[in-house]
C-alpha cells in the first residue's frame, strides 16, 4: 500500500473519497474512526483496503481475521485450514508481484 502510486496524486486521491489525504497511507490502526472535532475521517488499514484495493478484499479479510483469532482468542479454530490462508496469502503476493495492486480513481 505504501508504494501505490494513487498517494501521490492528491487530485485522485479525492476522487476516491473527499476525506482521503497522502499521509492516510500511514495509519497504524485497523479501524478508522472520525477525527476529534468532526475533522475529517482518520483511516484505518481495513477501510483503506475495502476503498482502494477491493479485488483483493476476501483474501485481506481472512488472513486478518485469522490474525486477530490467533492473537486474541485460543489460536485457528479447528475449521479453518492452513492451507486456505496460505492460498490467500500467495493470490495476494502474486497480484503484487504481477503489479496489480493498485488504486483506480473514478474517471
Amino acid at each position: 500500500m505504501l508504494v501505490d502510486p494513487i498517494w501521490h496524486a492528491p487530485g485522485d486521491l479525492h476522487k476516491l473519497h473527499t476525506d482521503l489525504i497522502a499521509d492516510d497511507r500511514f495509519t497504524d490502526r485497523h479501524k478508522g474512526r472520525r477525527r476529534p472535532g468532526g475533522g475529517p475521517k482518520e483511516w484505518g488499514i481495513n477501510d483503506l483496503v475495502m476503498l482502494l484495493y477491493r479485488p483483493m478484499v476476501r483474501d485481506y479479510e481472512v488472513l486478518h481475521q485469522a490474525s486477530v483469532t490467533v492473537r486474541y482468542g485460543a489460536g485457528l479454530p479447528a475449521d479453518v485450514e492452513l492451507s486456505s490462508l496460505v492460498d490467500a496469502c500467495d493470490r495476494i503476493a502474486a497480484a503484487y508481484a504481477a503489479g496489480s495492486i493498485a488504486a483506480t480513481p473514478p474517471a
